[in-house]
């Protein structure tokens, strides 16, 4: 249903250089062969989706990882931290403990967060490749 939704706004908008893969985001390198300058990460489950069906930690890592390979010079990766939900802090504390530790010298990260909300507000985390 939602690839559905999705096709007919990226038509609506006459976004035709799109390709839809219905797979788990580990295993881009499968799918994506040339050098990427970003990607987007909503990490979480799917806003009106099945809460049951959420993102993992090893999955997330293994698909930034890869996202990482494929990033060109000062290319950016964003993730969005959803976390307020059942497996959502483990996720978080993975992804945070990973990106921390990224070379200092190839890839400049920034954490943007809401200091004065409640209830797990979302976190979101830029990398750009040096």
């Amino acid at each position: 249903m939602l690839s559905i939704l999705l096709k007919k706004r990226l038509e609506k908008n006459n976004l035709n250089n799109t390709k839809l893969f219905n797979i788990g985001h580990e295993k881009i390198k499968e799918y994506v062969k040339d050098k990427i300058n970003g990607a987007i990460f909503n990490l979480g489950y799917l806003p009106g989706g099945n809460k049951d069906i959420i993102t993992k930690p090893k999955t997330t890592i293994t698909a930034i990882k890869a996202c990482l390979e494929l990033l060109e010079k000062d290319g950016i990766i964003i993730l969005v931290l959803y976390y307020g939900h059942p497996g959502g802090k483990t996720e978080k504390n993975a992804v945070i403990d990973f990106v921390k530790n990224l070379e200092q010298k190839k890839y400049s990260v920034l954490e943007y967060k809401f200091i004065n909300q409640i209830n797990e507000p979302p976190i979101l985390i830029a990398i750009q490749k040096k």
